[in-house]
């Protein structure tokens, strides 16, 4: 949606390979503030946003009452056959060394596909 997507040839999910995904997000209070959000595919960082439209209670938010992953309101976006595994909402913004902290507790043990 922004138009900055990382280096996609290191953090990239493969197909048919159960891949461990975290997306992190920072509200900004104001648009003065920029909020940021970060991707990392495994260990590897992808995406680092930080803009204003990153705001709190706004799109990137976390709405207690829904929480939909790989959704698009461009239908042609839309994935085919996602399996999810596992889902962890913390309410905690998650730096890199986080992220590499709990990648042992987020490991996938058995290959279920």
């Amino acid at each position: 949606m922004f138009g900055t997507y990382g280096d996609v040839t290191k953090a990239r999910v493969e197909v048919g390979k159960w891949t461990r995904v975290v997306v992190s997000v920072k509200c900004g209070e104001s648009k003065e503030n920029k909020g940021e959000l970060r991707t990392w595919v495994g260990a590897t960082e992808g995406v680092m946003l930080k803009e204003e439209s990153i705001l709190a209670n706004e799109r990137f938010a976390i709405d207690p009452s829904s929480l939909f992953l790989f959704s698009s309101a461009q239908h042609n976006m839309m994935p085919g056959n996602i399996a999810i595994r596992t889902v962890r909402v913390e309410m905690a913004y998650m730096t890199d060394s986080d992220i590499r902290g709990a990648r042992a507790r987020d490991k996938v043990i058995q290959n279920c596909m």
